[in-house]
């Protein structure tokens, strides 16, 4: 049962594991306290926003993108067989992480160029594939 957790696994959900335990579920705690105060759970815990608090915090920023780019792989496939992409020839990934997605997306649809827009400590190790990239 512990295969998933390894981060070496095809499948792994190491970093969906850390990112539910340490970032999202220690802020649950705080809802109501948030809603009185109109801030998020997170800025009532952490006095800032989620994504400032991820640029201060290199290391679980790492763990939460880590968590994204494994979600991304987990559904790529799908994303790719439920929409044909080949009609377009720039396809834009906001919010797209490290380009996990957009990188599969860009595979299957080789006449397309791809541009990823995300936070710079998101994109500065993006994937790349042999199809365009901006």
């Amino acid at each position: 049962m512990g295969e998933l957790l390894r981060t070496d696994h095809s499948r792994s959900l190491h970093g969906a594991v850390l990112v539910r335990g340490r970032i999202y579920y220690e802020t649950m705690g705080a809802l109501f306290d948030s809603l009185t105060e109109n801030r998020t759970p997170f800025q009532h815990i952490h006095g800032k926003r989620f994504f400032d608090y991820l640029e201060e915090h290199p290391g679980q920023g790492a763990v939460f993108q880590s968590s994204k780019s494994s979600r991304s792989r987990h559904e790529a496939e799908a994303v790719i067989e439920s929409y044909s992409f080949g009609q377009y020839h720039r396809i834009v990934d906001v919010g797209g992480g490290d380009g996990t997605l957009l990188g599969r997306i860009l595979a299957a649809t080789p006449t397309a160029q791809g541009i990823l827009f995300d936070r710079p400590s998101a994109v500065a190790r993006p994937l790349h594939t042999s199809a365009g990239w901006q």
